[in-house]
C-alpha cells in the first residue's frame, strides 16, 4: 500500500479508538460499552463451544475489567495515538490524555477507578474460579 492510503487507515483507526482520548466521564462511558460487548461476546464463544478470545475472560470481576483496560491502552491505543500525536501535532492533548489515562486505574484501590461496568455478571456456563490468594 502506499504511505498515504496507511495513514488515511490509521486516521481511521484512530477515530474508532478516540474514546480513551476523551474526558474522562465520556472516556470510562467508552470503555464500560467495550467491556460490555466484549463480556458478551465470551460467552457466547463458551455457548458455541468457539476458541475463546483469552483477553475477553473474568471481565466480570474488577480486576479483569481494570487488566482489559490497561492492556487495551497500552498495546494498541498509546502506540497508535503516540505516532499520530507526532505526525499531527496538533493533537498532542488527544495523545497525552491517552497516556495519562492509564494512570487513572489503581489496581490496588478499583472501587475508585469511573471505568468499572459494575453490572457484568460470571456468565452461567464459566468455571467457577478461586479469588487470588487462595
Amino acid at each position: 500500500n502506499p504511505p498515504q492510503v496507511n495513514l488515511i487507515r490509521s486516521v481511521v483507526h484512530a477515530a474508532d479508538l478516540s474514546g480513551q482520548g476523551m474526558e474522562p466521564e465520556v472516556a470510562y462511558e467508552f470503555g464500560r460499552g467495550v467491556l460490555t460487548e466484549f463480556h458478551v461476546q465470551y460467552g457466547l464463544e463458551m455457548e458455541k463451544s468457539l476458541e475463546l478470545s483469552g483477553y475477553m475472560k473474568s471481565l466480570e470481576t474488577p480486576a479483569g475489567q481494570a487488566k482489559a483496560q490497561l492492556g487495551f491502552i497500552t498495546f494498541v491505543v498509546v502506540p497508535l495515538w503516540g505516532s499520530l500525536g507526532t505526525i499531527f501535532p496538533s493533537i498532542a492533548e488527544v495523545s497525552s490524555r491517552v497516556e495519562n489515562r492509564m494512570t487513572e486505574i489503581d489496581l490496588d484501590n478499583l472501587d475508585e477507578w469511573g471505568g468499572l461496568a459494575p453490572n457484568l455478571k460470571p456468565h452461567p456456563s464459566a468455571p467457577e474460579t478461586k479469588p487470588s490468594g487462595s
